[in-house]
């Protein structure tokens, strides 16, 4: 039961941040150029 508490949070908190740190990524590549 704790393993599946523990993927409810960090299955959303994966999907919500690794769009995020992809859209940072191409702000910073657009920066740079």
């Amino acid at each position: 039961m704790q393993d599946w508490s523990q993927a409810g949070v960090y299955i959303p908190l994966m999907v919500g941040l690794i769009p995020g740190f992809i859209y940072w990524c191409v702000i910073t590549a657009r920066k740079h150029k």
